[in-house]
């Protein structure tokens, strides 16, 4: 276990990557880098439900590692 010395705080910092993003968000983000020249509005054909169910396993692996919320 990780503590700071008395009487000071300790800040950690700690991010993830997110990598278990569902194949619709990748094909956008093909089509957003592919077009980058001559950007244009693109349809985002995922819903909300998910991108929140392709996040549980990495917000269940951040908490397995003590990096979670």
């Amino acid at each position: 276990m990780l503590t700071a010395p008395a009487g000071e705080h300790m800040i950690i910092d700690a991010h993830a990557h997110y990598t278990s993003a569902p194949p619709q968000l990748q094909a956008y983000r093909g089509r957003q880098i592919s077009t980058y020249a001559r950007p244009a509005r693109a349809r985002f054909q995922i819903s909300d439900d998910e991108l929140t169910h392709s996040l549980q396993g990495q917000f269940k692996r951040m908490d397995d590692w003590g990096i979670g919320s």
